[in-house]
């Protein structure tokens, strides 16, 4: 998937003479990674006071910067390798239809402001501007953030792993994974040893032994 593929890529970047092998029981983008809703967008998923919390003050926003930023290099990547997927930024509108959705998004909005992204991060249009994107019924309002991009996951998911082919890593597709032993990883096709193992197998991960 996407953190085993851009893990590989970031390291054949960052130094060429490394030996970078994946090893994918199906195919790569075979699981979430080449099947969600193809948005790349640098958001939160949850509450934001955690991070604060266990990093201090500036943490938020600074890890904010870094995910707006991470849209970018995807893009980048995407230019500079030719990889036909579909790429688009042209950020992304949350609009709601009822007062508590209304209420929801302006909680987030209050957040992110709280943490120092102003307009130029989180912007909000009237409801006549956000229905004038959506063309959604009874639209009272709505949250637009530049920094979101849309892509064809499974265009991506391929294209990068051929990317890092390119590069010089190998990925073996076809190839189950039954235990990570240290810097030995036991697969159906024989043991991979290395100085660093990279565990990127997110859901799939009980399925590894000892990982349940």
């Amino acid at each position: 998937g996407f953190t085993g593929l851009w893990t590989a890529h970031s390291l054949l970047r960052g130094d060429p003479s490394l030996r970078v092998v994946v090893l994918e029981r199906e195919t790569a983008g075979f699981g979430a990674s080449g099947r969600n809703g193809g948005w790349c967008v640098g958001d939160y998923g949850g509450p934001v006071g955690a991070v604060e919390k266990a990093h201090g003050p500036g943490s938020v926003e600074a890890m904010h910067r870094e995910m707006h930023r991470s849209v970018d290099e995807v893009g980048a990547v995407v230019a500079e390798a030719g990889l036909d997927c579909g790429f688009h930024k042209g950020g992304a509108v949350y609009f709601a239809t009822n007062d508590g959705q209304l209420g929801r998004l302006r909680e987030h909005h209050a957040e992110v402001a709280r943490y120092g992204l102003g307009d130029d991060d989180w912007r909000w249009p009237d409801a006549d501007e956000a229905h004038a994107v959506v063309h959604a019924r009874h639209v009272r309002g709505g949250l637009f953030t530049p920094h979101a991009a849309t892509v064809h996951p499974a265009r991506l998911a391929r294209g990068l792993a051929v990317e890092v082919e390119r590069l010089g890593g190998v990925v073996h597709e076809g190839t189950r994974v039954s235990a990570i032993d240290g810097r030995a990883v036991r697969s159906d096709h024989g043991t991979v040893r290395a100085v660093v193992v990279v565990r990127a197998t997110e859901a799939y991960t009980g399925s590894i032994e000892g990982h349940g």
